[in-house]
This record gives structure tokens, C-alpha cells and sequence, in this order.
């Protein structure tokens, strides 16, 4: 007996087989109960959800010897020619393969002519948005008005590309991607039909690898079963189908949650050793931390631990970094010179985005990492809440700072421009002793200091001191807030302003030509001249 493929044995045959499409099969039977049939249908949605599976148990219940309704017999001769791909009347055309216009128009001469076997002449086009452009016009007149004999069935996954015109002329079906949890158990049981032995913790691997998709699960689980005679293992299933890449990424999160530089550069070294794709452990990461951004907006328990730990201890700020820095490593990785590299430069990469390397001059034993230790962050980019007290294990007790040090001068000499001097514009000088700063930082302004920008401003302080500086921040408090720079400078704009605005309107011909004319000054029409203030 020729062998049968699961996922062509296992099809659903009627509407009550189909699994996860509840919301397209109920208006389908309510159509057919009621004899309330439209001319033309479109079935969308991705691979392997039952599209053409929809369409040829519509047609078998259009063409039943014992009657429409919504459920086919599957006894009569109708029923079983469809079944077996011999019906007469049922004419399934391949959108990807008869693509010229002259191919739709030979369709179209065939319409007139009634059905041979069945009481509906049915046209399904597989893939129709391959169609051309004039293979779509072609059809148009047809699509709106065919003989009452006639029926389209149009299923397609990409429903974008159909033309409006076409779209319109159909009922509109979108198939939605099946739930792992009906996948799971769709699996399990053909697996126990088909007499395999497996572990049930494997059919979640499967469903995590179909994506969605019945008939890739299905196909998997074939495959799957002639690489594993004995039975399908965890363990086995999990190398064979790369989820010890998964493995690899949630170390990768682990090292990153435990300031662990060398971890990194340990995974990636074995990642290399065993010639595991880098981008696919990439994209392992990208699926990972969105996970988090998720978790830190809907908390989820069933969710893995260290998915739930980052979310917890990084800042929405910080995943999105990363995710930006996985993002642009995957359009931009054929350009490292070898993959290891290219992969083991955007750990390090992340690693310094996220402030958890220690940027200070060799020679400050002050701040040098105990040996074997992890340094402790000293680079971070989210400011803590105001009543949070300066960290106890500074060697020092800040002191307030020197009535001599000017703030708004030590900026302006200050060799650094651009962002971090704006930045550094809108803070004001708090505390220092030798080796720390502590910056007020206004509230709307403290998303200027990334952790590249607060790079190079310890940079440029430090060389301005002579001695490696840090810098750490606090939200101005409304008892005790002290004017930045940057607030200096507009006050002291806003008294000059007005004193030449009493200037302007005490001068005796502008006087004049106010009492002479009538006239008015406007305010806001004083402008400053290049050289003032």
C-alpha cells in the first residue's frame, strides 16, 4: 500500500475536524444551513492553518448527492472523488505557477459550460496574489457576476498584494495561527494513532517550532519519528532542533544579570566550538528580551526565571537598548571580519551600554576590581529616586562643593561639545570630593545622559581635575534646588531684555512717535542683536 504523509492522512475532512477556526467554520455552516451562499470566497492566513482545507470541505458540502448542508456525508461518490482529488467540477488552479493572463482567460472560457458531475462548478486558486496585474483585471467582471453554477474559492497568504478591486468582490475569511496548545494535543494524538512512543514535554518543543502552523507541527513530528525510531526524548529532540541555542541565549541573559564578562566571552567560544549559527542565537535574544519588555508591562509566572529576573532588574531603557543593538547586529553581521568576532563584540558592545564595565585610568587603585570579582556598575543611565542616599561604600564622605567652584566655568572649560555639553548645562554642582561629583540634574533633561555621553563627560572632567572622576545624581528637590547653568543664563537674559525694553520706551522719539502717531510698541517684537548678552 503506497504510504500516505501524516499531514495528508490526518487532514481534517469535515468542518467539526477542524481544530482552532472556530470563528471562519460558523458563519460557513450558517451559510450552508441557510442556503445564504455567496459567489466568491477568500481564505487568508499563514502556512499550514487550513486554507485549501476550508475551501474543499466547503466544496464537498456544496456538492454532497445528499443535500448542501453543513456537514458532508464523506459516503457519496461526490464526497469521495473530492477526497481523493478526482472531482470533475472542483478545478484547482495554482496562483504561483499560472500567472499569465492567458492562463486566467482559458479559466474564464470554461465558466460558461455547466457542471458534469456536482451542482456547483468550483474554482480554487491556491495563492492568488501571485496572479499578475492583468490576470486580476482579467477577472474582475467575472469574479462579480458568474453563473449561478459557479463558485470561487480564493485562498492566498499574503492578502496584502490583492488588488482592492478584488478584495471587494469577496467575503473575507482570516485564518488565525493555531494555539500551541491545540497543536500540542492535535500532536499527541496522531502520535498515539500512529502508535510512536514519546515524552510529553516534547510536544512542546514541537508546537514552539511550528510557529502556528498544524501541518508544519504535523510534518515535524513525521520527521522527527524516522530520525527517532525508539521513541522521541527530550534531550534528543532539543539538540536536534537547535534549542540548546536556547540554552546558550538564556546564559548569555544569565552573565549579563551577573556583571560576568568572562561568562560571555566563555559561551560565545563554545558556541563557536560547536558551529552553532550566531544569528539564530541572535534572534534567540531578540525573542528573549522582547519577552521582558512584556513581562515588565504584564507580569507573567509561568514565565522562565531569568526572563522574569531581567525584567526585574533591568530598566525599560535598557532592554530596549539591547534589543536595538540585536536588531542592528543582525542587518549589519556579514561585515565582521569572522562571525565569533562580530558575535563577541556586541556582547561586549551591550555589556558597556548597559554600565557594567568599569571606565576609569589604569592607574586609580581606588577604583581598580578586587581580583576574581565582578566590578560593580559604575556607569548607569537611569537616575535614582531622590530620597536614595549616595552608595556607602564610596571611601569618602562627599563634602559640599567649594564656594570657588563655579560651575557655569568649569563647564566652559571643559574640553566637550554638543549633547554632553548641554547636558552637563542643565545640572548644577551639588557635592565633590577628590574623586566624585554629585550632579542636581533637571528631571526633563536627565534622558540626555546616556551612558556614552556620561562617558565622556567623566572623561573631560577628568582630565580637567588631573584625577579619574565619577559622577552620581539626584533629582532636585523643591526645598533645596540650585539654579543650573542653563537657568542662570535665561534669568539673566530676561533681566537684560527688560532693561532694554525701559530703555526703548523711555527714549523721548519713541515717546514722540507714540503721542504723535498713536502708536504702539509690541513686546515680543524686540529682538536682540548678535552682540548682545
Amino acid at each position: 500500500m503506497t504510504y500516505i504523509p501524516l499531514a495528508r492522512k490526518w487532514r481534517p475532512k469535515t468542518f467539526s475536524d477542524l481544530i482552532g477556526q472556530d470563528h471562519v467554520v460558523h458563519p460557513l455552516q450558517n451559510a450552508l444551513q441557510q442556503d445564504k451562499l455567496h459567489h466568491a470566497y477568500l481564505f487568508t492566513g499563514t502556512r499550514g492553518v487550513g486554507k485549501t482545507t476550508i475551501a474543499r470541505i466547503f466544496a464537498k458540502a456544496l456538492n454532497c448527492q445528499q443535500g448542501i448542508s453543513a456537514e458532508p456525508c464523506l459516503s457519496c461518490d461526490n464526497c469521495l472523488a473530492i477526497d481523493e482529488g478526482r472531482f470533475f467540477d472542483l478545478i484547482e488552479v495554482d496562483g504561483a505557477s499560472r500567472t499569465r493572463v492567458e492562463d486566467t482567460r482559458e479559466l474564464i472560457e470554461n465558466i460558461q459550460y455547466a457542471p458534469a458531475q456536482g451542482r456547483f462548478k468550483i474554482f480554487l486558486i491556491d495563492e492568488v496574489h501571485m496572479l499578475s496585474t492583468h490576470s486580476f483585471n482579467a477577472l474582475l467582471k467575472t469574479l462579480e457576476e458568474p453563473p449561478e453554477h459557479v463558485k470561487f474559492l480564493l485562498a492566498t497568504t499574503d492578502p496584502q498584494k490583492i488588488p482592492a478591486t478584488i478584495l471587494s468582490r469577496c467575503l473575507q475569511f482570516n485564518l488565525n495561527p493555531i494555539s500551541h496548545t491545540m497543536i500540542e494535543s492535535q500532536v499527541a494524538f496522531i502520535l498515539e494513532q500512529e502508535q510512536f512512543n514519546f515524552e510529553s514535554n516534547v510536544l512542546s518543543l514541537i508546537a514552539s517550532h511550528a510557529n502556528g502552523s498544524m501541518r508544519d507541527a504535523i510534518t515535524l513530528s513525521e520527521q522527527l519519528v524516522s530520525v527517532f525510531p525508539n521513541g522521541l526524548q527530550y534531550d534528543s529532540l532539543a539538540h536536534f532542533l537547535g534549542h540548546s541555542i536556547e540554552s546558550y541565549s538564556l546564559q548569555i541573559m544569565e552573565a549579563f544579570l551577573q556583571h560576568q564578562p568572562n561568562r560571555l566571552i566563555e559561551i560565545s567560544e563554545v558556541i563557536a566550538r560547536q558551529q552553532i549559527s550566531h544569528i539564530r542565537v541572535i534572534h534567540f535574544l531578540l525573542n528573549h528580551f522582547h519577552q521582558c519588555a512584556l513581562l515588565q508591562i504584564v507580569p507573567n509566572k509561568t514565565s522562565a526565571a531569568i526572563l522574569q529576573n531581567c525584567a526585574k532588574n533591568f530598566t525599560s531603557h535598557q532592554i530596549h537598548l539591547i534589543y536595538q543593538a540585536l536588531e542592528k547586529a543582525c542587518q549589519e553581521f556579514d561585515w565582521n571580519p569572522s562571525p565569533n568576532i562580530g558575535f563577541q563584540m556586541l556582547l561586549l558592545r551591550i555589556y558597556h551600554a548597559l554600565g557594567l564595565l568599569n571606565h576609569q585610568q589604569p592607574n586609580t587603585p581606588d577604583y581598580e576590581p578586587e581580583p576574581e570579582q565582578i566590578p560593580e556598575p559604575t556607569e548607569e543611565p537611569d537616575f535614582p529616586a531622590p530620597e536614595e542616599p549616595v552608595p556607602a561604600e564610596e571611601p569618602q564622605t562627599p563634602s559640599p562643593a567649594d564656594p570657588d567652584d563655579n560651575w557655569s566655568n568649569i563647564i566652559e572649560q571643559l574640553k566637550i561639545d554638543g549633547i554632553g555639553k548641554t547636558a552637563l548645562s542643565h545640572s548644577s554642582l551639588i557635592e565633590r570630593n577628590e574623586q566624585l561629583l554629585l550632579l542636581e540634574v533637571e528631571t526633563t533633561y536627565q534622558s540626555l545622559f546616556t551612558p556614552n555621553i556620561l562617558l565622556r563627560i567623566e572623561n573631560a572632567l577628568s582630565n580637567y581635575y588631573q584625577q579619574a572622576i565619577k559622577i552620581k545624581f539626584q533629582t532636585p528637590k523643591a526645598q533645596t534646588s540650585h539654579q543650573t547653568p542653563a537657568q542662570i543664563k535665561k534669568q539673566q537674559k530676561q533681566e537684560h531684555f527688560s532693561k532694554l525694553q525701559q530703555t526703548v520706551q523711555s527714549n523721548e522719539f519713541v515717546q514722540k512717535v507714540i503721542s504723535d502717531c498713536d502708536a504702539e510698541i509690541f513686546e515680543n517684537s524686540m529682538t536682540f542683536q548678535t552682540n548682545e548678552l
